[in-house]
């Protein structure tokens, strides 16, 4: 596959030998975990998954024929989600002038690693690319985008873009909420979020092209750790003692 932008079907896109945002997702937790990402046979889709590729398919290319066997319940939150898509008239605005599941494939000249990504939605007309997400809650989304370490998308999807030749500046988020009452709301990153994404990047590529030269995943470290306080429990303490002395 020759680097640049293509349209390709999603199992020719999961064919490609090229790392994608999951397996940098994996090193970021170990090498390792990488390794037996990559190496792991084909599993049976997780409920998330399916109702994600069936939410997908309905709210950004107006198909239901999606190849996704679904359980009532499942099919009930697709049905949910895919109205609050449909009735957001910001997210719909986006969705109709946007080309959907543009497939990138492009070689980091720093590391010589190959990479490919597939955005949900990009528009020329506003450089940006956006990605439908769904999530338990919309006020947790914000603590979302670091427990699943969103903001290394964002990067590794604006990498992406220049490395292809598209005039992309902007990556932008739009949450649906996979429960009652579905609600929906659009999210962007601070400039210090995408800053630190690429930098974690960068290093996580570095150390993808070193573990492959020299065959070695390694695991978790083997030294002994020190848990500290962390700052919220100090927080909440020094809250208790307040609430107290004041009663």
């Amino acid at each position: 596959m020759k680097p640049g932008i293509h349209r390709l079907d999603f199992d020719s896109y999961t064919a490609l030998k090229a790392v994608n945002r999951s397996t940098l997702g994996f090193m970021a937790l170990t090498p390792a975990h990488a390794k037996a990402h990559m190496e792991a046979p084909l599993k049976k889709p997780s409920k998330a998954l399916k109702q994600g590729i069936a939410l997908h398919a309905i709210a950004l290319e107006g198909r239901h024929d999606h190849g996704v066997k679904l359980t009532e319940l499942e099919s009930q939150t697709v049905d949910g989600m895919t109205r609050a898509v449909a009735q957001n008239q910001q997210f719909q605005e986006i969705i109709r002038g946007s080309q959907v599941e543009l497939s990138m494939v492009w070689q980091d000249k720093a590391t010589g690693v190959w990479c490919k990504a597939r955005p949900d939605m990009v528009r020329s007309d506003t450089h940006t690319i956006y990605d439908l997400k769904s999530c338990s809650s919309i006020p947790r989304f914000r603590s979302d985008v670091w427990l699943y370490r969103y903001h290394l998308q964002a990067a590794f999807y604006l990498m992406g873009a220049k490395a292809v030749g598209m005039d992309i500046r902007h990556f932008k988020f739009l949450a649906v909420e996979s429960k009652p009452i579905y609600g929906t709301r659009a999210f962007s990153l601070s400039p210090g979020a995408i800053d630190l994404g690429m930098f974690q990047l960068q290093n996580l590529l570095k150390l993808y092209a070193a573990c492959e030269a020299n065959n070695h995943w390694p695991g978790y470290p083997s030294d002994e750790e020190e848990i500290a306080v962390p700052a919220t429990e100090i927080g909440d303490c020094l809250e208790m003692e307040e609430t107290q002395w004041t009663e």
